[in-house]
C-alpha cells in the first residue's frame, strides 16, 4: 500500500474517542499555546502589516483574524493567523523535524472549523491528526530540506 494511502485511511480511521487521553492533553496544550503566542503576536509590526492587508482585501466574512474583530475569507484568516501565531517565534516547536506544528496547522483548522461549524472535539481531532502527520513527514524528510533553506 502507498504511504499517502496509508496515511489518508489513518486519518479517516480516527476519531476523537480512539486518541490516547494523553495525546488529547498534549493536543490542548498545543492549542492553548497557539494561543497564547499569537494573542502575543498581535502587536507584532507584522501583524499589523498581515491585518491591514486582510482588511484592505476584503471577502466573504467566514472567519476570524484571532485578537481582533475582523472576519475575512478562510484563505486570508488562514494566513493572517498563521503569520501572527508565529510572529514571535515562540510557538511549539518539534526538534527532530524542525517543526512548528501547530503555527503551521492550526490557523487553517480553526478558518475551516468556524466557517462550518466544528466541534471543540472535531478540531482538537484535527489538530492532532495534523501534528502528527506533520512530524511523520518531518522525520521522513530529516533536515535535507532545513539546510538547503
Amino acid at each position: 500500500m502507498k504511504v499517502t494511502r496509508k496515511l489518508a485511511e489513518f486519518i479517516h480511521d480516527t476519531n476523537f474517542q480512539n486518541i490516547p487521553p494523553d495525546v488529547v492533553e498534549k493536543g490542548k496544550e498545543c492549542f492553548l499555546d497557539w494561543q497564547g503566542v499569537a494573542l502575543a503576536g498581535t502587536t507584532e509590526e507584522s501583524s499589523k502589516i498581515i491585518i491591514d492587508y486582510v482588511k484592505d482585501a476584503g471577502g466573504k466574512e467566514q472567519a476570524s483574524i484571532i485578537g481582533t474583530k475582523i472576519k475575512t475569507n478562510i484563505s486570508n484568516a488562514a494566513l493572517a493567523n498563521g503569520l501572527i501565531g508565529h510572529a514571535l517565534d515562540f510557538d511549539d516547536y518539534h526538534e527532530a523535524t524542525v517543526i512548528h506544528a501547530s503555527a503551521a496547522c492550526l490557523p487553517a483548522i480553526l478558518a475551516v472549523a468556524e466557517n462550518v461549524g466544528s466541534s471543540g472535539e472535531e478540531v482538537l481531532t484535527a489538530l492532532i491528526l495534523s501534528i502528527d502527520i506533520a512530524l511523520r513527514i518531518g522525520l521522513g524528510l530529516g533536515d535535507y530540506h532545513y539546510q538547503r533553506g
